[in-house]
């Protein structure tokens, strides 16, 4: 859900401590939790979060999206096993894959790993995130999805973005309220879905009983066919703790912790952090907005937009796209969860180009 937004005339230092202080001021300042602010590396960015007083840790978190921290070494290390690794080691939630994928660059390229140990090595790898302040979250991908939705407002007037825009947002916000209070799992929709899929892997791992007075158990994954699997977990239930770190880096339940669940015949509730429940998901579509009446009765602003003749360019035939094109629409075919074609289930093309049509 979106939070907050701002119109600024560039990227910039001040433009970026601007939006931050304003942030705080009107939006957080009465929140009590801690902020963990997810983004690229731009400069702005860590100049506010390093100077600010608000926004120094221990009173909010910066962490770096790995994507970005993958575009930005894919250009000067090219090969594709080098790309994987980088990603490997930023993603997975076990120190023993951390470990040897930082063996195995070091193996291809030390130059890599020296470039990428040269990174805070706490802001932009799940494992050496002290805290779990991301919530395993590794890109900006949430906030990217905007840029989609509000695609129809580029190039628009001041007047006319401002009102496009939050009539976008109200329009989202009352379609999601609507499925909110329409819900009756004991988790929302998505979530739901994501918890089924993993009970049904649950009920095929094999639980063992250590300690029943601490909650302590150990799960042995089913071995599959290509000898992967049969690895065995140690969970700490009460602790809401798994050997594979993904309960505690996610604060959602992990097959291992699922099995335990099943076993012990505890409802989903028992084992999914509160942030997971219907009740929230209703309690965060509860609010309400209020119209911001014709645009021709706004107060008129204090200050005038400055074109810059230097970078006006003249096309000629139709402009392709209102999208602002970035880093993040790099695509990589190694990915995780790359984009596939509707028609053949292949991955590197689309729907229009396939060649199967």
């Amino acid at each position: 859900m979106l939070v907050a937004y701002a119109l600024v005339d560039e990227e910039t230092v001040h433009s970026s401590c601007w939006f931050f202080q304003n942030l705080r001021e009107y939006v957080t300042k009465d929140c009590n939790i801690r902020i963990c602010v997810l983004s690229d590396r731009h400069a702005g960015i860590i100049n506010a979060m390093e100077n600010l007083l608000d926004w120094r840790e221990p009173n909010a978190y910066h962490r770096y999206c790995l994507r970005h921290v993958r575009i930005n070494f894919s250009g000067r290390f090219k090969t594709k096993s080098l790309r994987k690794l980088c990603w490997m080691i930023g993603s997975t939630s076990q120190r023993r894959k951390y470990v040897w994928a930082v063996r195995e660059t070091q193996m291809l390229n030390r130059g890599a790993w020296n470039y990428l140990n040269d990174i805070d090595i706490s802001k932009w790898t799940i494992v050496h995130d002290r805290g779990n302040r991301r919530w395993g979250n590794p890109t900006t991908n949430i906030s990217e999805s905007m840029n989609n939705v509000l695609r129809e407002a580029r190039l628009l007037p001041v007047k006319a973005l401002i009102h496009y825009t939050f009539t976008k947002d109200v329009s989202e916000y009352a379609r999601h309220a609507q499925m909110a209070q329409s819900c009756n799992t004991p988790l929302p929709p998505r979530i739901w879905s994501r918890f089924k899929k993993l009970h049904s892997v649950a009920m095929q791992h094999e639980v063992s009983v250590y300690d029943v007075r601490e909650g302590c158990y150990a799960v042995v994954s089913r071995e599959e066919t290509n000898d992967d699997g049969g690895n065995e977990y140690t969970v700490e239930y009460r602790r809401h703790r798994c050997s594979c770190g993904k309960w505690q880096m996610l604060r959602f339940p992990c097959s291992h912790a699922i099995a335990i669940c099943a076993w012990r015949g505890e409802q989903p509730h028992d084992v999914t952090n509160s942030i997971f429940h219907t009740t929230t998901y209703q309690e965060q579509y509860n609010g309400h907005f209020f119209t911001l009446g014709h645009k021709d009765e706004w107060e008129e602003a204090d200050w005038t937009i400055q074109g810059d003749p230097s970078r006006v360019t003249t096309h000629r035939g139709r402009v392709r796209s209102r999208r602002i094109q970035n880093e993040m629409d790099v695509n990589y075919h190694d990915e995780p969860q790359a984009r596939r074609c509707s028609r053949c289930g292949e991955t590197g093309h689309n729907r229009k180009t396939c060649g199967r049509r």
